[in-house]
């Protein structure tokens, strides 16, 4: 897949709603968050899933107005709490727009001036090479450090 074709789906978002967001101490400043309509699962531990799901494993930051930096992932392990204040503001918020660079960085807009930029690692360090993903229906879309985007499929969906 390339860079285009994946700049439409994330354009897909405008206007959704963002809506459990998810972030455990476990993880480090790794979080998840679903967009979209409220989707019946069945899977332990979860009852509904998003139209869309993100999982962001590398760097990110979070802006106001563009300009003011709210918080970043590289905040710090004693920022934690801070971190998933922060990033529990977005529950609520609609997305108004998303930007995808040459170098797989997401920018996604929120309303009230909230923007997420996501930077994709590029020289990872990671064991896994996923930086983020992005899911629609059964398919999940991969960002890793070779600025390729990975496509598969979620086996365990009826």
């Amino acid at each position: 897949m390339d860079k285009e074709k994946l700049s439409k789906l994330l354009a897909e978002l405008k206007n959704k709603e963002v809506w459990d967001i998810r972030m455990d101490t476990s993880l480090g400043s790794i979080f998840s968050f679903e967009v979209g309509e409220r989707i019946k699962i069945v899977k332990t531990g979860r009852e509904y899933e998003g139209e869309y799901t993100f999982m962001i494993y590398c760097s990110y930051r979070i802006l106001y107005k563009n300009k003011k930096l709210i918080i970043s992932s590289r905040a710090g392990e004693n920022q934690f709490n801070r971190l998933k204040h922060v990033l529990s503001e977005l529950n609520g918020l609609k997305v108004i727009e998303t930007e995808l660079s040459n170098t797989m960085d997401l920018k996604i807009t929120f309303s009230k001036g909230i923007t997420l930029e996501v930077i994709n690692d590029i020289y990872s360090s990671h064991v896994f090479d996923t930086n983020w993903f992005f899911r629609v229906g059964k398919q999940y879309y991969s960002v890793n450090d070779k600025l390729s985007i990975i496509i598969e499929n979620d086996t365990n969906k009826s």
